[in-house]
């Protein structure tokens, strides 16, 4: 259920109706540039970014990925709390299921994915085929070793990056990949 006054006021600088992902702070911006209301989601992770995209981004439908059950509820509790029934929430076991769940859908079905959940290196490789041609692919953390396997299948793609300057997650970065 969305409401008329945020509809009217959902791309005003500043606001947010729940809250924002905890992604580096310029990303978002960035994000809230490119994401269009009726854009098709996937994400792996769910969390403050599942209600960000239902409800402040106005995206047409998410899909939502989580492998932590007790997490799974808090997300479910906080979707239902807010009235955002966009978003499809997903409890998946690691090591298979979750990591795979996107190959549930067709080819180049998504305009956005998201990877900010477990084993993110696998979850690109499967994301690709999925993406859209001029999707954006994010990816939290990009700056983490662990990662770049993932990284480097998005060679020669349009890429914006956003390092975190200070405070607790100084060095943190958040990436942002279109597909050609």
């Amino acid at each position: 259920m969305v409401s008329s006054r945020r509809i009217a006021r959902w791309r005003e600088p500043g606001y947010h109706f729940i809250g924002r992902p905890w992604f580096v702070h310029e990303s978002i911006l960035k994000l809230e540039e490119l994401i269009e209301p009726g854009w098709t989601v996937f994400e792996w992770g769910s969390g403050s970014s599942t209600l960000w995209l239902g409800a402040d981004m106005m995206v047409a439908s998410a899909i939502s990925v989580e492998h932590d059950s007790d997490w799974y509820k808090k997300n479910r509790a906080e979707l239902e709390r807010y009235f955002v029934d966009t978003v499809e929430l997903v409890l998946a076991e690691l090591g298979g299921a979750y990591e795979r769940y996107i190959t549930h859908y067709p080819m180049e079905f998504f305009d956005l994915v998201l990877v900010d959940g477990r084993n993110r290196a696998a979850c690109l490789a499967h994301a690709l085929p999925h993406l859209k041609s001029g999707g954006l692919l994010v990816l939290d953390d990009a700056d983490r070793e662990q990662y770049r396997p993932g990284v480097t299948l998005l060679a020669g793609w349009e890429s914006w990056a956003y390092v975190s300057q200070g405070g607790t997650y100084a060095g943190k970065t958040t990436g942002i990949w279109r597909k050609p």
